[in-house]
């Protein structure tokens, strides 16, 4: 695991006058907020390559030139720390700014990491696709989509896929070669057309490229790869009897399987947490219809929301006892992937579990609206409303 660094920015700080001439726009901050996730893990190069993708499109942008600078100095690049600072020293006026920056890189400590011994790689042989940041930019959720796009991509079009390690290796035994080269960076938003998988690489402009993104866009164009899909994130033996003898304990009190996922956390900050009332009124219509049925309910906010279902004695990950030390979310996003009818939060996680399921009879989530549960195709619908 990579030496970690200190954060180079807060995400919201912003210089006043890159807000006042509109300066922050949507390809900068993302180069910036990325390059900052990859700096606090580490990778000192792939951040320096975010920063300057940033910086190409918004070569005014005072957060990205001190962040250059930052990563230039950790690698030990003086002279190149120099030259940005010389740019800047012309782009603002000299008592706007020197003070300015000395101060702030008085507060930044310089930590050298193994990523400076990697080579920087423009072209490659065979062709290679990279995701720096899978693993730490989104949740398990966003982590599943990014790397089906990712290895669907690859292997249609027979591209060298390269990651850094993940969750995803130790649960599911992926195997792709750890990056060796930094690549220069690209953004999702760059190439994503309609159907992700339809351009060859050199058209789409991902051929030798470190890229950033969340591909979720309509499952649709992932349905030809259901069975891959599938397969990639098929637990490994180990885990997976874990996963049946915890199954057999949520199992054990009925016979058809119900289970709920009631996201909060950034979901509540992003506006599409969903209250519980709309899930009371699903369960009161079908709990009659089932046999012996039983209710999982999972979530980030047991506290907060299981009181709300407790005339359906909902079982939880508490109740079970069973830890799952690799990761503790996964036993809650297995029982997703088995359960007979399930009612989705609006989030990649339960959507993702649901496209893993094949078994269940009835797959609901809230409407845009946030008001009423409704039946949605997980082979052909957004992850997120």
């Amino acid at each position: 695991m990579e030496s970690a660094n200190p954060r180079l920015y807060n995400l919201d700080l912003r210089s006043q006058r890159a807000v006042s001439e509109n300066f922050l726009n949507d390809f900068s901050m993302r180069a910036h907020d990325a390059g900052n996730l990859l700096y606090c893990q580490g990778r000192t190069l792939n951040a320096l390559m975010a920063f300057k993708y940033g910086l190409t499109h918004d070569p005014s942008e005072l957060r990205l030139h001190l962040m250059t600078i930052v990563t230039h100095i950790t690698l030990g690049r003086n002279a190149d720390a120099n030259r940005h600072i010389e740019i800047l020293r012309r782009l603002f006026p000299k008592g706007d700014f020197d003070g300015t920056l000395q101060s702030t890189l008085n507060k930044w400590e310089y930590i050298a990491n193994s990523a400076g011994n990697q080579p920087i790689t423009l072209r490659n042989d065979p062709a290679c696709f990279t995701c720096s940041l899978l693993g730490i930019d989104g949740e398990f959720g966003n982590q599943i989509f990014q790397y089906a796009f990712m290895r669907i991509y690859s292997d249609k079009y027979g591209l060298r896929f390269e990651t850094y390690d993940w969750i995803g290796k130790r649960l599911f035994g992926l195997k792709e070669a750890r990056i060796s080269r930094i690549l220069p960076f690209i953004l999702e938003i760059e190439y994503c057309t309609e159907d992700p998988f339809a351009l060859p690489p050199l058209e789409l402009g991902v051929c030798d490229r470190d890229t950033q993104g969340y591909f979720q866009g309509n499952t649709r164009f992932l349905a030809p790869y259901k069975d891959g899909f599938r397969s990639m994130f098929k637990p490994i033996a180990a885990v997976e009897s874990i996963m049946q003898e915890f199954m057999a304990r949520v199992r054990v009190g009925g016979k058809t399987l119900v289970a709920i996922h009631l996201r909060r956390g950034s979901a509540r900050t992003q506006g599409r947490m969903s209250g519980t009332g709309i899930y009371l009124e699903w369960l009161r219509a079908l709990w009659p219809t089932l046999d012996a049925p039983v209710l999982f309910l999972a979530s980030d906010d047991l506290a907060g929301v299981r009181a709300d279902l407790a005339e359906f004695n909902p079982i939880t990950a508490e109740d079970v006892r069973m830890p799952f030390q690799k990761a503790d979310f996964y036993p809650d996003f297995f029982v997703l992937t088995q359960a007979d009818y399930l009612a989705a939060g609006n989030s990649t996680y339960s959507f993702a579990a649901s496209m893993l399921n094949s078994r269940a009879r009835m797959f609901v989530r809230p409407d845009a609206a946030q008001t009423v549960l409704v039946p949605y195709d997980p082979w052909n619908d957004t992850p997120t409303l």
